[in-house]
């Protein structure tokens, strides 16, 4: 993505319809034109008009993952009422946010549980994080050879059941793993440190989880996943909540703002805009495939959290200018048949 000014979308519009002379298209002033029938001003505001069909259509293909933006806001008992950030459009999605507790795990001394081919430790959904430090304790006997106690380590997560250790991040990155040679006895604990915060999307709310309220509502952190709202292109900003002088051209589709801006020069001048149309309908396809989901890769590990630290319970729905928050009675963070209402108000 590149961010394209207005005066450059103007410059480029006037081209397309051949009102640009090019005696001074490269230096820090603005160009001369051909002639001043179409005002600079009339143009930004077709151009601020074709902006905004650009933008839309980019969300309404699910293209906004291209525009997002987040806001993290905290709710409990006395907090009910937040406002909706002030750029609000969309609302792509919410996350609880959650800091899990340190995970503790256990594992046997043994040739079942300790592979001294594989250098590997089985631990059956051990629910460790990749990348996590760790430190290992032993009762009762001896830790597995290679693996020393109080020492850190950086747990590889190989499945679900298996993960090896390594001595440095680096090494981590690198699948440099600490050599086991003998597989220890008594009780191993491996203690691995939760750091950073994870995210539990968020459901919606059904009709029966909407039913009752109450106003004993929990402290907890939630984040709003949005798409914001266009803000008007100008040359210099005076107010930096409604303007802005940028906008993110995507792969050079901004071109459908230039078009159709041209368009429009060459009809009001009686011209027949018939090659620039044509452009136009190949950008317009071009933009209208962006339905298709920017993510093509996978991730290397996807982790299940929900039964790490406090499990979120709860689940919302878009009222009007609200957003209420409820419980879901398949976790258990708050009261069982209990419902919470959290309104995000701002916007009607």
């Amino acid at each position: 993505m590149a961010l394209v000014t207005l005066r450059e979308l103007r410059r480029r519009a006037r081209a397309k319809a051949d009102m640009l002379l090019y005696n001074d298209i490269d230096g820090g002033s603005e160009p001369s034109y051909a002639n001043d029938f179409i005002p600079n001003e009339e143009i930004n505001e077709h151009i601020n008009v074709f902006a905004k069909e650009y933008y839309n259509l980019i969300c309404q293909a699910e293209g906004e993952d291209y525009f997002r933006a987040k806001a993290i806001q905290t709710i409990n008992s006395t907090t009910r009422i937040l406002p909706l950030p002030y750029d609000f459009y969309k609302l792509r999605g919410i996350d609880y946010v959650q800091t899990p507790d340190n995970i503790s795990k256990t594992f046997t001394g043994s040739s079942t549980y300790v592979s001294t081919t594989m250098d590997s430790i089985t631990i059956n959904r051990h629910r460790l994080h990749h990348g996590a430090s760790c430190t290992l304790s032993n009762s009762g006997g001896a830790l597995p050879t290679g693996i020393s106690a109080a020492t850190t380590y950086y747990i590889f997560v190989c499945s679900e059941n298996i993960i090896k250790l390594c001595t440095s991040l680096e090494n981590l990155y690198d699948q440099t793993f600490v050599d086991i040679s003998a597989t220890g006895s008594g009780t191993n604990t491996i203690s691995a440190q939760s750091s950073g915060s994870y995210r539990t999307a968020v459901p919606r709310a059904n009709e029966d989880e909407m039913r009752n309220y109450s106003l004993s509502i929990p402290s907890i952190v939630v984040e709003l996943s949005y798409t914001p709202t266009l803000r008007k292109l100008i040359d210099t900003v005076t107010d930096p909540v409604t303007q802005q002088t940028t906008i993110d051209g995507i792969n050079g589709l901004e071109e459908y703002i230039v078009l159709r801006a041209a368009i429009y020069m060459k009809g009001k001048q009686e011209e027949s805009p018939d090659l620039l149309v044509s452009e136009f309908k190949e950008v317009k396809t071009i933009l209208e495939s962006l339905k298709e989901d920017r993510d093509s890769g996978q991730a290397d590990c996807v982790r299940d959290i929900r039964s790490e630290g406090p499990n979120t319970s709860v689940s919302y729905r878009i009222r009007g200018a609200s957003v209420e928050f409820v419980n879901s009675s398949s976790f258990g963070l708050f009261s069982s048949g209990t419902s919470y209402p959290i309104l995000l108000n701002g916007y009607s």
